[in-house]
């Protein structure tokens, strides 16, 4: 078989068997190449992340900034300068082809609110 593929374990994102995403309550550790680069995220008190950001020349340099409607739907206040976060609603990873929010057993659709 040829493709890529995916793993979850415990906050860890593996792709084609070697870590490629480290989740913590921070933010997340992205692997390029071997060396990390971390993102943190400030959440509201719902675990919505609200700002994303990282430290660049000893500053902090916004990456993201969403806003939400009642049930989910994302509005973006601003686009983000490089990679864009997927945990967005509650904490829950965006699935963009289905653009509903993986709650484990059931996907979550924010435009229907279900």
């Amino acid at each position: 078989m040829s493709g890529t593929f995916t793993d979850y374990v415990d906050g860890v994102q593996y792709t084609n068997g070697t870590i490629d995403l480290i989740q913590t309550e921070a933010g997340k550790a992205q692997n390029n190449g071997g060396t990390y680069t971390y993102h943190y995220n400030l959440a509201d008190n719902l675990g919505n992340v609200r700002y994303t950001f990282d430290i660049y020349g000893g500053a902090a340099r916004k990456l993201q900034e969403d806003n939400y409607y009642p049930f989910g739907l994302r509005k973006s206040a601003g686009s983000p300068v490089s990679l864009e976060n997927k945990y967005l609603y509650n904490g829950k990873e965006l699935q963009y082809e289905l653009e509903a929010y993986d709650y484990g057993a059931r996907f979550y659709d924010p435009v229907i609110g279900r």
